[in-house]
């Protein structure tokens, strides 16, 4: 029931969230083949080079997403309802969010709810009135987050109970959209569970309130990026770089070189979230690596630095036998940006 989005969905599994750091997590295991172990120097970041949109490639992106949105796999349908959102135009993401409304898995609806209130699908309203009293509390507590920013803040005060259900899945679904909400009012109740006995929900409060603007919790998410454990690692990067805030750059470049390619594979997507291609080398080294999630990760790093001239490595990753590598590619395809003159 541990749901996620918002950049968290697609960090590792990428869930999606993707997804977030197990309380079981598996510790630090030894490095591996020579040819998946990351330079002990940055790789070097050759100059950007720019090049025409291509079209063709962002139709077949666009196609991509739709298509992963009707998957078998639960996950990767709940993954392309957030990057149609995050990706395509309205017109294109409101039948995939609405479509989502009555997908059987709950992860899905879920997706559905937080999407249409991002979306501000205001004619979503009264379905959102009945998830609002789903048999699964996730989506419960998504309905109420997507009804508070379509301007109905009738329900919003009971996702506060999230904070106190014994599932440490309700308990993180509910500080992260109290986070997204950007309400500061949500700070105090956050608070209240500063010292929750799962680590994954310690990681997701911090998160939620570096988000509202909690210096403090800067400190403990980069505590939480040295653990021995490289998922919690991973999505503490990703959410150190999530508020755009340009003082945790020189904490992420810190992580362009380590043992476990994800964790460097997660700070280079952090700087790209900040604006710098500082990774991009870093990126360009996995973007063929043999194992999937490595691919996937890469492509969202390329996404998040935006260069258009990784339109060619990205093209072939749309074909890539990995539903989850195709949909991150689809995505980064999408973000793609000639540069600024």
């Amino acid at each position: 029931m541990k749901y996620t989005v918002a950049g968290i969905a697609m960090v590792l599994s990428m869930c999606a969230n993707v997804a977030c750091a197990q309380q079981d997590a598996v510790p630090r295991p030894p490095p591996g083949p020579a040819e998946f172990r990351p330079a002990r120097a940055v790789p070097p970041v050759a100059p950007a080079v720019n090049e025409m949109v291509d079209v063709a490639l962002r139709e077949e992106a666009q196609r991509i997403i739709e298509t992963l949105a009707t998957d078998r796999n639960f996950n990767i349908r709940a993954n392309a309802v957030e990057t149609a959102q995050k990706n395509l135009p309205p017109a294109v993401s409101r039948p995939i969010a609405i479509r989502g409304f009555s997908d059987e898995a709950p992860v899905v609806r879920f997706a559905a709810a937080v999407a249409a209130g991002d979306l501000k699908l205001q004619d979503t309203k009264p379905v959102l009135l009945k998830l609002a009293y789903d048999t699964d509390p996730s989506v419960r507590l998504a309905a109420r987050y997507a009804l508070h920013r379509l301007g109905d803040s009738t329900l919003t005060q009971e996702m506060l109970y999230g904070l106190r259900d014994d599932r440490a899945g309700v308990r993180g679904n509910t500080v992260m959209l109290l986070g997204m909400l950007g309400e500061k009012s949500a700070i105090a109740p956050i608070r209240r569970i500063i010292t929750d006995r799962s680590p994954t929900v310690r990681l997701q409060l911090h998160e939620a309130l570096w988000r509202l603007g909690e210096r403090q919790s800067v400190e403990e998410l980069v505590i939480f990026s040295m653990s021995k454990f490289p998922d919690e690692q991973v999505v503490s990067l990703i959410a150190l770089a999530q508020p755009r805030d340009q003082r945790v750059t020189e904490q992420l470049s810190g992580w362009l070189v380590d043992d476990f390619p994800e964790v460097t594979l997660a700070a280079a997507r952090g700087l790209g979230m900040l604006g710098s291609d500082e990774g991009y080398g870093v990126a360009m080294r996995f973007i063929k690596s043999k194992e999937p999630r490595q691919r996937a990760m890469a492509a969202l790093a390329l996404g998040e630095i935006g260069r258009i001239d990784a339109q060619s490595r990205l093209k072939p990753l749309l074909a890539d036998p990995s539903a989850d590598v195709r949909l991150a590619a689809a995505s980064a395809v999408l973000k793609l940006r000639p540069p600024r003159k």
